[in-house]
């Protein structure tokens, strides 16, 4: 019973241990994923000022809007492991949100006075807001993210230091329970042993309520 105890502890502990580092694992390339992510959405950004400060640069924000479809596209799995599916598609509905502001930008760049049509204010306002919402929102997956790995670092930490004190109680009881389980009964018997060969027959009394391995030897010495 203590040895399939121990075991089930362990095994326990050993389960709980890998889910938390799978958990971990999926955390961190997570992370990772929506860092390439904001950057080129970040990156976008960056361009996007400069249109409207310079007129210059817009293809190169709808490159970055495109990377960062990329990095949605090739992280897929990673990143639906820890938000699902539903929240991939919130983030992708965001960025195609954006990438169309800045696609109907683009349209309008081609007019000679873009700022002069009325649809120019709204598409400004649109990108803006839009985009730092995207930002915002990566920012915080990322940083819930974090600190739920933080989180499992602290619970990891503490699992050997209990496994250590499990042990420690494990050892003495063990040593408590061979002391009187096993080594007090067989000095018994040892005692009975040395009082039979000295001509002393008297039967051994029972010491125990319940039945054991000394209990059978008493009996057959008994016998």
């Amino acid at each position: 019973l203590g040895f399939s105890a121990w075991f089930l502890f362990t095994l326990v502990l050993a389960v709980v241990s890998m889910v938390n580092l799978s958990q971990m694992a999926n955390k961190l390339l997570f992370t990772e994923a929506i860092d390439r992510y904001t950057f080129e959405v970040q990156q976008a950004r960056r361009f996007e000022k400069n249109y409207f400060l310079y007129r210059a640069n817009l293809p190169d924000a709808l490159d970055h809007v495109h990377n960062a479809q990329a990095v949605l596209d090739r992280e897929r799995p990673n990143i639906e492991a820890v938000i699902g599916e539903g929240g991939l598609q919130n983030m992708a509905g965001h960025l195609q949100r954006y990438e169309s502001f800045l696609g109907r930008l683009q349209t309008l760049d081609r007019s000679a006075t873009p700022s002069a049509v009325p649809e120019y204010a709204e598409l400004e306002a649109g990108l803006r807001d839009n985009g730092a919402l995207i930002v915002e929102e990566a920012e915080q997956l990322v940083g819930r993210e974090r600190q739920a790995v933080a989180s499992m670092l602290n619970i990891t930490q503490r699992i050997p230091p209990a496994i250590l004190m499990v042990l420690m109680g494990v050892i003495v009881f063990t040593g408590h329970l061979t002391r009187t389980q096993v080594l007090d009964p067989l000095e018994r018997m040892m005692a009975t042993t040395r009082r039979i060969a000295q001509g002393d027959f008297t039967p051994i009394k029972p010491v125990r309520k319940y039945h054991d391995e000394f209990s059978h030897l008493a009996v057959a010495m008994n016998t």
